[in-house]
């Protein structure tokens, strides 16, 4: 079996302690007559199109609550209900081609690194 080694996801922050344990167990799997290369799925974007997203849907459920309870929501949440207000029709529908984009690479990913739970 081919198991593609990826601690971090394509440079997503990783604590040096968990980078150390995963470091120190890949030999378990090379042990076990698997195949471990160093591959890491493209996921360029991810972060931006994640927080688009999540600023369009925090807009699109929590608005009603902005209006009613401002004072009781954390400032973060004003925050993010308000970006998600900004937002044009032009940048979710970017936002939204590039996710798709996103799922297409690391589809294609995982047909070069199958995961242990597909047939």
């Amino acid at each position: 079996m081919r198991i593609a080694w990826c601690p971090d996801l394509s440079g997503l922050p990783l604590d040096r302690r968990v980078r150390t344990v995963l470091e120190s167990q890949r030999h378990v799997f090379e042990d076990l007559g698997c195949i471990v290369e160093e591959a890491h799925p493209d996921l360029a974007d991810a972060d931006e199109v994640f927080l688009t997203l999540r600023a369009f849907r925090s807009w699109t459920n929590l608005a009603p609550l902005l209006a009613s309870h401002r004072s009781e929501l954390k400032p973060e949440a004003i925050r993010e209900i308000e970006h998600g207000a900004s937002l044009t029709a032009a940048q979710v529908s970017a936002a939204m081609v590039r996710h798709g984009q996103i799922i297409d690479r690391f589809t294609a990913f995982q047909e070069t690194h199958p995961s242990c739970s597909r047939p």
